[in-house]
């Protein structure tokens, strides 16, 4: 009698623990809505684009910022630029681009731009494309674009 309970119970717990698996792997959360909307970028010019997990535009400081991963190899783009306006930001002493690979890789633009193309709604769009170098890497670029970023 006690094995057939043991191996009821079993049976049912390998039940909850199937039923409660979800079959479909979600992708983390975003600020942003929509399915073109976020951070993407591109590596040395490639047309296939990554989109980052989490976006969000912080005004008191003028920065993007965007994320992917978590722990070592957690990616950070950082974006601080001298307005939030729409137009060109031209990469400078007055406008950064960081990307930075946890505990691998820290990459600074040197020249290249950031456009805003719109500015509304507490949201921000544009487009970059930027050169550079960093340890650990060989990109030599990246390119991409952010679309409906929350502004904080």
């Amino acid at each position: 009698m006690k094995k057939l309970f043991y191996l009821s119970l079993t049976g049912i717990l390998i039940t909850f623990i199937l039923v409660s698996c979800n079959k479909n792997s979600s992708s983390p959360t975003s600020t942003t809505s929509g399915a073109s909307d976020g951070f993407f970028y591109a590596e040395n010019g490639s047309t296939t684009q990554t989109k980052m997990d989490k976006a969000d535009v912080y005004a008191t400081y003028k920065t993007i910022n965007a994320n992917s991963g978590s722990g070592t190899g957690m990616k950070i783009c950082e974006i601080n630029l001298s307005g939030l306006s729409a137009g060109t930001y031209s990469i400078s002493s007055s406008n950064a681009f960081t990307f930075v690979v946890s505990g691998s890789t820290t990459w600074i633009a040197t020249s290249g731009s950031v456009i805003i193309t719109s500015n509304s709604s507490g949201k921000l769009t544009g487009t970059f494309d930027v050169q550079g170098s960093g340890t650990g890497t060989s990109v030599n670029r990246y390119s991409g674009s952010f679309t409906n970023i929350a502004i904080q």
